[in-house]
């Protein structure tokens, strides 16, 4: 197989030729590998360019400085070197082999073979490299599985994972993204994760929030999340989900065409321990706790989604389903949809100068919840008004 030169922007960059042009003339193979091959051939987005060489790190780093080419040592006791081509980063590992796993971390030794270097890889479909013209090498009969969009473990997938045991949740991830919704799971990479999901109490809090964040955001996750359950994976990051919740959820957001949101389905799981087994960034963490809070005192919402913003006041009133069997609709999503253009119609320079300090704010505070348990009719009269 061979990618189309002409429609594989990255491929035909001059950059990402310069470099593989530059390593062949000293002898040395230089292919792209995984993600950017995968992808172009799934006609998905690319966006890292990741390459493999022959090349042994300190030749990688003599030909960039006998070629005044920026690099940075990324990685060099695992043969990974940044190489930086006119303001493009580009990420070259030697080929190598793994052993003397403990599931994080790992020795190396560099090789000359690509089908070592493919075979330590997790997945078939992140075994594919190709050469500057676009020619597909596939040592591991992954294009095959690639066409089938069919995730499979390379070789035995207890092994894989006893390797790294993220790769638990990688699986999952790629069933979620790539995988065929019209194919069973591979019954034996499940097994697998079954029999290892203890080790995942071994991984920090910011890999596994990484990889469950993009199993969140695939398009419909349904049915992964519900093999994870299955498989007790989930129950080892929470316990007692509700997956009933999810799949009303992602009906809703389907039909109503509410933007994915990763938070919102979390919310939908019903978990009640997120904290301990996620890192959440500053920003996530305030919109669960708010939206929680919100749902237990049951706050209207309209409310809501004026404090909140427009598109969290959707997936709030979803959630609130849940909770009060509130349902949304299309007049209700038109509601919250208009609170775009509303704008209070009161200011501190229409109290003055009979109000000011502390009471100027509290009475601005007092003014505004009235306007909006008025569902947001009062006019700026009716509320002076009443000041």
């Amino acid at each position: 197989m061979k990618l189309n030169f002409k429609e594989t922007k990255w491929l035909r960059n001059p950059s990402a030729q310069k470099l593989s042009k530059l390593y062949k003339s000293f002898g040395y193979q230089v292919l792209f590998v995984g993600g950017c091959v995968r992808n172009t051939i799934l006609k998905m987005p690319v966006t890292d360019i990741d390459l493999a060489t022959d090349a042994q790190p300190e030749e990688i780093i003599k030909i960039a400085k006998e070629n005044n080419i920026r690099f940075v040592p990324t990685g060099l006791a695992h043969g990974t070197i940044t190489l930086i081509i006119d303001n493009k980063n580009y990420q070259i590992t030697t080929f190598r082999t793994d052993f003397d796993h403990d599931g994080r971390y790992a020795k190396v030794e560099f090789t000359e073979s690509l089908l070592l270097d493919a075979s330590r890889r997790d997945l078939t479909i992140n075994a594919l490299y190709c050469n500057h013209v676009g020619e597909v090498i596939d040592p591991l009969n992954g294009l095959d599985d690639i066409k089938k969009q069919k995730i499979k473990f390379i070789g035995n997938p207890n092994e894989r994972i006893k390797e790294d045991n993220l790769r638990i949740l990688r699986f999952f991830r790629f069933q979620a993204i790539y995988g065929n919704k019209n194919l069973e799971i591979d019954s034996i990479a499940l097994e697998a994760c079954h029999n290892h999901k203890s080790k995942l109490a071994a991984l920090s809090k910011e890999r596994i929030t990484s990889e469950l964040r993009k199993i969140l955001s695939a398009p419909n996750p349904l049915e992964v999340i519900i093999k994870m359950n299955e498989t007790g994976v989930l129950n080892e990051l929470f316990q007692n989900v509700s997956i009933d919740s999810l799949e009303a959820y992602l009906k809703t957001e389907e039909k109503f065409k509410i933007n994915i949101n990763w938070l919102g389905r979390l919310l939908s799981l019903q978990v009640t321990q997120e904290e301990e087994s996620l890192k959440l960034t500053r920003c996530e963490f305030k919109f669960l706790k708010q939206t929680k809070s919100a749902i237990e005192n049951q706050i209207h919402v309209l409310e809501f989604s004026y404090y909140n913003g427009v598109e969290n006041g959707k997936i709030y009133s979803i959630l609130q389903n849940f909770k009060h069997n509130i349902i949304l609709s299309k007049n209700l999503l038109n509601q919250i949809n208009s609170l775009a253009t509303k704008k209070f119609p009161i200011t501190a320079k229409d109290l003055m100068p009979e109000i000011r300090g502390k009471k100027l704010g509290e009475a601005l505070r007092s003014l505004e919840d009235r306007w909006i348990k008025s569902n947001f009719t009062l006019s700026k009269k009716d509320l002076l008004a009443e000041a």
